[in-house]
């Protein structure tokens, strides 16, 4: 049995200085692996002035949800030696003074949520890498970012910001974070690839000394070379590289379709368009999610356009407004892309219930605001 106390407020007590936090399941389990191994965990809190706060483990997002209880919990700390004048009210022998360091009202829920990596590109997209002959320039007027400025600015954990600067082809120079302009890195791909094909390489067994070696000549610099490969590949065990031909179509279909952002293309000369600058590689749709809508003519050809999701709002309401004045009708395949990153699993599937109605015809599911867009 606990000892007996007594409970007081402290002349100087301060309200509101602790919050207790409840945590999932997912987060006790690596503590608890942290605990037995000897390793330590950090955990951050991340967000601006202007953002709400997210909490971060070293691989998850959470979002923070204040609840409020139906009792006062108090937090105290025992004081044995607190003379007996400076309490309030008799005190019985035997009893421990315990000093009220805070009450509290609420518990904060630990909700898991998608990185909001899309502040990646806004925050990188003014220093793009084009070359070493006018890199100076570039660099010259625009702020830069370090891997601290990142952790500090990006709603999201650490391995989840490695993911997304990988996705966006990004690469560290010189201690500072740096996307790499699409139609450079589209050169250097195409060189890359010209070489395999001219020398037959193998595509699961690349050498990356044998590029560095020939691109030099073309002014690519090493570590430009080194990095797309390294980004376009799977590793393999022997240090060797296997290119992924998936990745390297993706970054072709997305490069043709921002060349022509603002036309519309018919889909049957895009496919055959994409097909030849690839080659063998495979071509789908599919490969493309996220980055393009589709419409249907009156004559039932069907065109696409670069629309890619990174271009939304985050405010959920915003984004499906923007997605139902674009285009009126969206079947279920076609707006999930654009929705991944707003909620996850049951709760995305909220997202949609609230704000959009569900149309059942032959089979397939489509999609329309629930608002007026008016």
């Amino acid at each position: 049995m606990p000892e007996p106390g007594t409970l007081f407020f402290p002349d100087d007590y301060t309200p509101d200085t602790f919050k207790l936090i409840e945590i999932p399941p997912s987060v006790e389990d690596q503590i608890e692996e942290c605990q037995q191994s000897g390793f330590t965990i950090n955990f951050s809190i991340r967000g601006s002035r202007e953002e709400e706060a997210v909490f971060c483990t070293p691989n998850e997002t959470y979002q923070l949800k204040e609840v409020l209880t139906s009792n006062s919990l108090f937090v105290v700390t025992p004081q044995p030696d607190k003379p007996v004048a400076l309490m309030h009210g008799a005190i019985t022998d035997g009893t421990v003074p315990y000093q009220i360091v805070d009450k509290l009202n609420s518990v904060v829920e630990l909700i898991q949520i998608p990185p909001k990596l899309s502040k990646l590109s806004q925050l990188l997209c003014t220093t793009l890498y084009q070359g070493p002959s006018i890199d100076s320039e570039v660099t010259a007027k625009q702020t830069l970012y370090r891997w601290e400025d990142l952790q500090a600015l990006v709603q999201a954990s650490d391995e989840e910001i490695r993911c997304g600067l990988k996705e966006i082809n990004a690469i560290c120079i010189e201690g500072y974070w740096r996307m790499i302009d699409p139609r450079y890195l589209s050169v250097v791909l195409e060189l890359i690839l010209s070489l395999i094909h001219a020398e037959e390489l193998n595509l699961e067994a690349l050498e990356p000394t044998r590029f560095t070696k020939e691109l030099v000549d073309a002014e690519i610099p090493e570590f430009i070379v080194t990095h797309c490969l390294i980004n376009f590949s799977n590793p393999n065990s022997d240090d060797t590289l296997s290119l992924d031909k998936k990745k390297v179509s993706r970054f072709i279909g997305e490069c043709l379709l921002e060349e022509r952002k603002d036309q519309k293309w018919p889909e049957a000369i895009f496919m055959d368009t994409w097909q030849k600058k690839v080659e063998t590689f495979p071509v789908d749709l599919n490969l493309l999610q996220g980055l393009y809508y589709t419409e249907v003519a009156v004559n039932r050809e069907r065109y696409i356009t670069y629309f890619p999701s990174s271009s939304l709002p985050l405010d959920p309401a915003a984004r499906f407004r923007q997605l139902f004045l674009l285009k009126p009708k969206w079947e279920a395949h076609e707006i999930l892309p654009f929705i991944s990153d707003l909620a996850l699993g049951k709760k995305r599937d909220a997202l949609l219930l609230k704000y959009t109605r569900t149309v059942t015809n032959g089979g397939v599911t489509s999609y329309t605001s629930r608002q007026r867009l008016m």
